[in-house]
């Protein structure tokens, strides 16, 4: 736990007020495509729980890397970016989204504001690129 701790003092209460954190498991032979998050306003944040050794990563722009256990890969989702198992074994890594540390607690009420807004925006754009329904 002292890595959750330390999510946490770096981001403090504002920005996880807010958070997503959930289990992302690829189970071997999976490939997700690649996609991209419509706000740069949130960080994205992966713990790897349980990596299998071979070819497990992840490619954000144009920089791939593989997760080792306890180092924690922090990205921002606007940039292309997509994952892949080419394991025998599951991959599993905690997967946080919080707001931008830099980001002030008023900021993010605003943001929160417009969210509704921003998820037709990136359904629109996202339809643009047959990539979305």
């Amino acid at each position: 736990m002292p890595t959750l701790r330390a999510i946490t003092e770096r981001f403090g209460p504002a920005q996880l007020d807010r958070f997503e954190l959930f289990l992302s498991v690829l189970e071997p032979g999976t490939h997700i495509p690649p996609h991209f998050g419509g706000s740069n306003c949130k960080l994205t944040l992966h713990l790897p729980l349980d990596v299998p050794p071979g070819d497990a990563a992840i490619r954000v722009d144009t920089e791939t890397r593989g997760w080792t256990s306890g180092d924690m890969v922090i990205f921002d989702d606007t940039f292309d970016h997509e994952a892949w198992n080419r394991t025998g074994r599951a991959r599993a890594v905690l997967l946080i989204k919080a707001y931008h540390p830099e980001l002030t607690p008023e900021e993010i009420g605003v943001l929160e504001m417009f969210a509704p807004l921003s998820a037709k925006v990136y359904r629109e754009l996202l339809k643009t690129k047959g990539r979305g329904q």
